[in-house]
């Protein structure tokens, strides 16, 4: 997970160039490695063996987990009444859970950056935050 928040952020590039309105927040969904399983067969030489891509695809759809990339100004400020907010907020970099139906995927990258690396993110309102978590591979 913690090489998977790196790659997101570089894939990302410099996030200033997004803002996000009042309450929202930007994440990406954390979807599981591609390599099913590695490792050696009897004569020495490795093998590697793949998901296929409609489990990649899934992961993307139905993913619960994600990594919250970006905050707009009053996320976990205000609750809709206008009432103050005194509960715990996440920050950016954290992992949250969340309801993949609370925001439509859209795809993101840094434009300098070389090839079609797009992250599969969601604008979803702070009130969605389920809860948080260390390892986004613990949920499914």
């Amino acid at each position: 997970p913690e090489k998977q928040k790196q790659q997101i952020f570089k894939d990302l590039g410099n996030l200033k160039d997004f803002e996000l309105l009042d309450d929202d927040l930007l994440v990406a969904t954390y979807v599981d490695s591609e390599v099913a399983a590695s490792g050696k067969r009897s004569d020495g030489s490795s093998f590697v063996l793949y998901k296929p891509q409609s489990a990649t695809q899934e992961a993307r759809f139905q993913g619960k987990a994600a990594l919250v990339v970006a905050m707009g100004p009053t996320a976990f400020k205000y609750h809709p009444n206008g009432q103050l907010y005194e509960g715990r907020a996440v920050k950016v970099g954290d992992w949250v859970v969340i309801h993949p139906s609370d925001g439509r995927e859209i795809f993101l990258k840094d434009p300098k950056a070389a090839g079609n690396d797009y992250v599969a993110c969601r604008r979803i309102h702070w009130s969605s935050i389920l809860m948080r978590v260390d390892d986004p591979r613990r949920v499914y």
